[in-house]
């Protein structure tokens, strides 16, 4: 078989059994491909499947203004293969050598006539794909219009609050969660297959550009009206927006806060500018205990004094630092505050220096309070101080969680999707949110309920939620978590040069997000 004949397949369901596909390697065709080469391309049929042998493959799909995304990295050991093998549809994306790298290619014939008559193993997982194929293309979930199976991957308290409410408002369709530890791989893997995937999956915003380019998602206002989300915070809004779609309907969300221990540090000390806090972290500092500290050299936690300074990491256009110089400005400031910090800033470290009474203070999410609480520390939580140079706020990243929509539940379940956002809109579910797990709601209407509005925790977010910025929906983000990481690295605890540091972040930023495109 001549490369350029190979056929197209999608990502598939068929487990990575190394060892036991290096059995059949004989009775496929080794093939060679160069970085950037296509080893299949979009639109034909599936014909083959193919085990990557050594090196990267990468799942490409062509977005709506003509760029390639990569959807997925294929590593050796892999098996590329779907219901288009199966079934002979058109596959929609295509595959690319992401390096070089050998590949395997197994005919419709050898399959069927070789492989899956001895060997067992193979068989099996075979089997269980064409099953899969099978269902789908007779409609599988479909099959109930009033089940709907919903991913996610929160705490057990918020998906039992919405579980209990949801059993109460929809007393004839059936609601099922369940929890899935890596769930953007899980529904990479899956995509729109009704046959595996959900029909609704609860996550946070920022994958919303991911899965919307990978045609898997159906905004909800398409289900729903513009007009009935009048109500919702802003924040939460833009945060479910991409290139101008609504893809989520917000549930709650969560921001970055300033706590204190009320044992060492009082409320009339709570610092209100960011000088204000050095002054108390010189005084505080010394002897195995801290004044203040914080993961300052996660890209999460530094953001906030990036956004301080009127910079960004990426724009909405994809484009990394936007205003260099701000970002620069940004670390250089920060840099004092750094050197009265420990080097080491994992969560756990600062976590635990907080807990056991060594840091007066912190910058953390609402995650910390539960264990705050047991370590029996006298918690306060104020506003995040505002930078003297600039007049600008500390301005966290933004996290919102709320619901999508997947395609196919959208078009084949219209009814009970519908019905199930709707039930959704009640501002009573922010309410048993906020009460099961301190969320902080993204419905306003809540804020007028007692029962929110004395929470100081979620009041603060509330607040806060006014200049958190949401962290980017843009599938370009994915790769600066890593650039940001590396650069407040070099920085703050190798102490190269910012100009050198930021220039080499900027030339892997610029890297990374060409090759996605």
């Amino acid at each position: 078989m001549e490369m350029n004949d190979a056929k197209l397949i999608e990502f598939t369901h068929i487990p990575p059994e190394a060892g036991v596909w290096r059995q059949v390697l004989d009775l496929g065709t080794r093939l060679r491909f160069r970085k950037g080469e296509e080893i299949m391309h979009g639109g034909e049929k599936g014909e083959y499947l193919y085990y990557v042998h050594q090196g990267e493959a990468r799942l490409m799909r062509t977005t709506l203004d003509g760029r390639e995304k990569i959807l997925m990295s294929m590593r050796s050991g892999t098996v590329t293969g779907e219901t288009p093998f199966f079934d002979e549809v058109p596959a929609r994306s295509s595959i690319v050598a992401g390096t070089d790298c050998v590949v395997y290619a197994f005919s419709r014939d050898c399959v069927l006539h070789e492989i899956l008559p001895n060997y067992p193993a193979l068989t099996l997982a075979l089997l269980i794909v064409m099953t899969m194929a099978a269902c789908g293309g007779s409609g599988g979930k479909a099959a109930d219009p009033n089940t709907l199976v919903v991913w996610h991957d929160k705490e057990a308290a918020v998906i039992e609050a919405l579980q209990a409410y949801l059993d109460k408002a929809l007393p004839d369709i059936t609601v099922r969660f369940e929890k899935k530890t890596s769930l953007t791989d899980s529904l990479k893997l899956v995509g729109n297959d009704p046959s595996s995937a959900p029909d609704l999956f609860v996550f946070a915003h920022d994958k919303i550009g991911v899965f919307a380019e990978m045609g898997i998602l159906t905004p909800v206002t398409e289900l729903i009206s513009q007009s009935e989300l009048s109500g919702y915070l802003p924040m939460t809004l833009e945060a479910a927006t991409y290139n101008g779609s609504l893809y989520q309907l917000p549930l709650y969300f969560e921001t970055l806060l300033f706590m204190y221990n009320r044992r060492y540090m009082q409320d009339e000390e709570v610092p209100t500018t960011t000088e204000e806090l050095l002054a108390y972290m010189k005084e505080n500092t010394g002897r195995g205990r801290y004044g203040f500290v914080e993961q300052h050299s996660t890209a999460y936690y530094s953001a906030a004094w990036i956004h301080g300074f009127g910079g960004s990491i990426i724009d909405a256009d994809g484009t990394p630092f936007p205003d260099q110089q701000a970002v620069k400005d940004a670390l250089e400031y920060h840099l004092k505050f750094v050197d009265l910090m420990p080097g080491e800033t994992e969560y756990s470290t600062v976590n635990t220096l907080f807990l056991e009474g060594k840091a007066d203070a912190t910058i953390g999410g609402p995650w910390m309070v539960p264990s705050a609480r047991e370590a029996n520390i006298d918690l306060g939580i104020a506003s995040m101080p505002t930078v003297d140079k600039t007049g600008r706020a500390l301005a966290p990243y933004s996290g919102v969680q709320g619901i999508h929509v997947l395609t196919f539940a959208a078009q084949n379940k219209t009814d009970a999707v519908q019905r199930l956002l709707h039930a959704l809109l009640d501002p009573e579910v922010g309410v048993v949110l906020a009460q099961a797990s301190g969320c902080a709601p993204a419905n306003s209407a809540c804020y007028d309920d007692s029962r929110v509005c004395d929470d100081t925790l979620v009041q603060a977010m509330r607040t806060t939620a006014e200049i958190a910025v949401p962290m980017p929906n843009i599938p370009e983000m994915d790769v600066m978590w890593t650039v940001v990481g590396n650069l407040l690295t070099d920085v703050n605890l190798s102490k190269s040069g910012i100009d050198k540091a930021f220039a080499a972040a900027l030339t892997q930023a610029n890297s990374l997000i060409d090759a996605m495109h």
